[in-house]
């Protein structure tokens, strides 16, 4: 079986924040992240979070309710779209990681004790 990704998001927000003359409310100021690598039962994840600058404008300022209606492959895309705005290659780096991390764990023999009495 090949080992697969999946990614656990959460966001931090704060209200309200004024820019000039605007003001917007639960604005997103860190993505908290869970990355799992699974291969059938096996798995392992690595977590972090990633602190998102605040807005500047409107054109930077993304409601929390519009991602709210995305659909869930959507909502994790924009998110980790953020990430990867402010660390390039953020997503296949810590992907790699965590394959990395569970083939390890993988190919290390498994020990057991067996009861004979």
């Amino acid at each position: 079986m090949a080992i697969e990704t999946t990614w656990k998001l959460s966001v931090e927000t704060v209200s309200p924040v004024t820019v000039g003359e605007d003001v917007y409310t639960d604005v997103v100021t860190q993505v908290n992240w869970t990355c799992i690598a699974f291969d059938g039962p096996d798995s392992e994840s690595i977590s972090g979070a990633k602190t998102i600058p605040m807005p500047t404008s409107p054109e930077t300022y993304i409601p929390l309710d519009d991602i709210f209606t995305l659909e869930d492959e959507a909502k994790r895309a924009t998110v980790l779209g953020w990430a990867e705005i402010i660390e390039p290659g953020f997503v296949a780096a810590r992907e790699a990681d965590v394959i990395a991390k569970l083939s390890a764990r993988l190919a290390t023999p498994s020990t057991s004790s067996v009861d004979l009495l």
